[in-house]
């Protein structure tokens, strides 16, 4: 089984809360969060064991993005 010689990772998020400005005792920081996500990876494995595609590509890399949203009540 071949092992990693290299991996990366990039991770950025942002959080929004538009009702923040708007806070009760009950919900100090608002009642809704929305949020996105996006996520970079790439990974070398040892003696370049890496599957080679038709573009001669010896590694392999993923992007991920992801939403969500809380909502307090």
């Amino acid at each position: 089984m071949p092992r990693n010689r290299e991996m990366q990772q990039v991770i950025a998020n942002l959080i929004w809360s538009p009702f923040a400005d708007r806070p009760t005792s009950r919900m100090p920081f608002g009642w809704l969060d929305l949020g996105l996500e996006y996520v970079f990876s790439r990974r070398d494995l040892e003696d370049g064991a890496a599957a080679v595609g038709s573009n001669g590509v010896g590694h392999g890399i993923a992007n991920r993005l992801l939403a969500v949203g809380i909502v307090r009540f």
